[in-house]
Parts: structure tokens; sequence; C-alpha cells
């Protein structure tokens, strides 16, 4: 469940602000408002009245339940929960002035699976909601997932073509979800956990549009070529969401071969479709053709921008077996994820369970952060030490230690942003260790610690 507290003049609506007493409401009594079916609804049932010059918009307590709620009645309760609202990360998704939201949901899975008797399973999804001058909005439940049970008329999962959320059926529609297509061979089928770490983060290539970010630190690589288990893998969608964020040609691009034993080489490099290019285009840059005109026409940014970078996949080059990167990371909306003071957002991705290798320091946890640029996120090289640019005039990523000796003190574990401490116009970052214990008079157990980098 999902609810919304909207804020004002006074601070947030709350329902006591609304005349309610603790434990006088429910939801579902006047002053609350259930989200679904909002979106093409009257006035009067929108979450929020019109803002007056000078006023904040009135508004309801708004609440959403799981927009898949038919798993009740198809088998649901021998599977693990879908998670609505594990994670959420707001975004400006449709060039409209107003904010939306992506909400995370990692145990989603189609109805049409529940007739599998093992894989696939909770996979998750991520679910685009709206924003309007009257609030965040939703549509009808069939807007948002396929209601077919019979895997073998649809797929498990269902074919994008299939999922009304894609943006991709014949009939049209909004996008209104982020799911990219498992991989042919069967490592990920069960609890991939799309949508349990998601983050805005920023415009990373400058063109005036928010990016998302989808961080999936236990999805393995298959043996073979490229191959590893959980090194963490990270998706970056560009901005302006739209259709082409879910073409199975571009899922597939990230896929192994039909062996199930190697990936083409397409993770970590930035694609573009075909016939576009950044201005001044470097040299090198990869292209892909096979994508329907009808997609990308949808996701032009402008005439001059043309269409928007594909989604591009990576992971921090040389990560190791257990590594998981992405179990921390920044967000930022955009302007203010800006780290080096170049005009490009960037993203540090972290984990807790890094061991020291030149130290033989047992989980003491490693960052990197990824430099924006004109051409999309930096991630074709490995990390180092320096600030240095590569061939394509990009800073590489850049490697972050911490100076603590501590064995076990698990630095680089969940949200490492903090903003702007000194007012400098760049991002700083404040990175924790809740296991800690501390030196001299300040040992103790697990008291935490943290460091700020600037």
């Amino acid at each position: 469940m999902m609810v919304i507290v909207y804020g004002s003049g006074q601070g947030l609506q709350t329902p006591a602000l609304k005349g309610f007493t603790i434990g006088s409401f429910n939801f579902g009594d006047p002053g609350t408002l259930d989200m679904l079916n909002t979106e093409d609804a009257g006035a009067p049932t929108k979450p929020c009245t019109e803002a007056q010059p000078g006023q904040a918009a009135n508004c309801s307590l708004t609440y959403l339940y799981n927009p898949v709620f038919e798993n009740i009645m198809n088998g649901y309760v021998v599977l693990e929960g879908m998670n609505f609202g594990y994670s959420m990360a707001p975004i400006e998704a449709n060039i409209d002035a107003f904010d939306d939201l992506i909400v995370g949901t990692p145990g989603f899975e189609d109805i049409a699976c529940h007739d599998q008797t093992t894989t696939p399973r909770n996979y998750g999804r991520n679910f685009v909601f709206y924003g309007s001058s009257r609030g965040l909005v939703a549509s009808i439940r069939e807007d948002y997932y396929n209601f077919e049970t019979n895997s073998a008329a649809v797929g498990c999962p269902v074919a994008p073509e299939n999922d009304p959320s894609s943006g991709l059926m014949a009939s049209g529609g909004k996008i209104r979800s982020l799911q990219p297509s498992l991989s042919n061979q069967a490592l990920n089928l069960e609890n991939k956990g799309l949508g349990t770490r998601i983050a805005t983060v920023g415009d990373v290539n400058n063109d005036g549009f928010e990016d998302f970010m989808m961080l999936v630190p236990s999805e393995n690589l298959p043996d073979g070529a490229g191959g590893s288990t959980r090194p963490g893998m990270a998706y970056l969608y560009y901005g302006p969401l739209c259709p082409l964020d879910n073409e199975p040609n571009i899922n597939e691009w990230f896929q192994s071969d039909a062996a199930g034993t190697t990936y083409d080489n397409h993770i970590n490099v930035q694609t573009y479709a075909a016939g576009t290019a950044p201005p001044d285009t470097p040299p090198s840059l990869t292209y892909m053709g096979s994508l329907p005109a009808a997609v990308t026409a949808s996701c032009v940014r402008s005439s001059t921008l043309g269409i928007k970078p594909l989604p591009l996949k990576f992971q921090v080059m040389g990560a190791g077996t257990s590594d998981q990167y992405g179990r921390g990371f920044t967000q930022f909306r955009a302007g203010n994820g800006d780290f080096d003071g170049d005009g490009y957002d960037d993203v540090m991705l972290g984990s807790d369970l890094i061991t020291d290798l030149g130290r033989n320091i047992p989980n003491l946890g490693q960052g990197v952060v990824f430099f924006g640029s004109r051409l999309g996120l930096s991630v074709e090289d490995y990390p180092t030490v320096a600030l240095s640019l590569n061939g394509k005039d990009q800073n590489r990523p850049f490697l972050v230690i911490p100076k603590s000796s501590e064995s076990g003190s698990a630095f680089f574990k969940g949200n490492i942003s903090v903003g702007d401490v000194n007012h400098d116009r760049t991002a700083d970052y404040m990175v924790t260790s809740q296991k800690s214990v501390g030196t001299g008079s300040t040992k103790g157990i697990q008291i935490g610690t943290f460091f700020l980098f600037y």
C-alpha cells in the first residue's frame, strides 16, 4: 500500500490538519481518497483542488493499494508478497512540468505465471504514476498488467507487446511500468527483485530530462565469457520515459546468446538508435538498427535533440563474485548530482560487502563514481584512483575506498546522498557504517560512523 500526504503552507496536510484525531479515521472515510481511477475522473474526485496564486492546493490524504489485485484469487497465497511500495523515486518522466512517481514492486510476477509449477517467480516491476495539476493520479487497474491467466496465450513473463503497461501494445497508451525482460537462461528467473532499489539520478547527459536507475545487486551473469555470480547490475533509463524503454529488442541486446553461455558484449556499452548521435560525435559509438519506427518516433526529445540514448545496462568493470554493487547508491534530482563540477550529474554505486584486497580488510566496503557526459554515463572503463579521461573525452569511473582499517565496518550500504553541505554547487556524499565499533575512548558495539566525501 502507498499513502501520499501533500504539503501546504501550513506543513503536511496530515489527518490532524484535516481535523481527524488519532484513530478516528479509516482509509475510505471523507478526507481520504483511493488514487485508483483518478486519472480520467472528473474534478470532484481528483486528489487536489487547483492551486490558486499564492495558495497551496487543498488535497485529500491519498492512498493506493497494489494495482495487481487478482493474484489473491489465483493462488497468490502460496507465493511471496509482491511488496508494492518497497522503494520509490520521484522523477519528471513525461515533460509536462509535474513530478511523477516510480514505485518499486520487487516481488511482482504476471498472473499468467501462476500456471507454472516452478519459475519464473517474483522477478519484479516498477510502476509509473503521473502527476497533474490536481495531484498524483492513477489509471484503471486494467492499464497496469495483463489479466490473462494462461501463459500459453500471453507468455510468462507476459511479452511486452501483450502488456498494457509497456506502451508497446498496438492500441498504444502511456508507459506505466518498467520491467527489463528476463535473460534467456535460468539464472535470474526467481527472486530477481527488480524494484528493490530504484533512484532518480539527476540528468547525467545534461539534455534537460531527468534520468532513472534500477539497481539489481543479486543479478547473475551466465557461466563462460563475461559471466559471474551477483557482481551487481544497474539499468539506466534516460528521460523522458517512453515505450522504447520496454522494447524487447533492446532488452535482448543485453541477454546471453542462444546457448546461454556468453553475453553479447552490450553490457557497459552506451547504445544509440540508428541515425542518431549527440553533436560533435566521437568515433566508435554503438548503434542499434532493429527498432520499430513507431517506437523510436515516440521517444524524440525535441527536433534538435532527436531520439534519446537507449537504456544502458552496466556493472562495475572488474566486479567479482558476490560483490553486489548497488547495495549502496546515490540519488539526486536534476542539477543536484554533479560531483566534479562539469555540469553533468554523476552516479555512485557502492557495496558494503567488498574486501579491500590491498590491505586485506574483509567487508570494508567500496564505492565507484560514474561520471555523466554529453554521451551519457561513462561506464566502459575500469575504475581508477585518480581522475583521468578516456578516448571519448569522458572521465573514467573513480574508486572511493574508506581510510578506515576496521574489518567488517561495511561502508557503502543504502542511500549515500547528502546534497551540497558546503554550498559549493557540487554534490557531496555521506558514506555510513552501521557496524563500526570505533577505536580508543569511542569504542563500543556497532556504534556506527560515517565520512563525508566532498
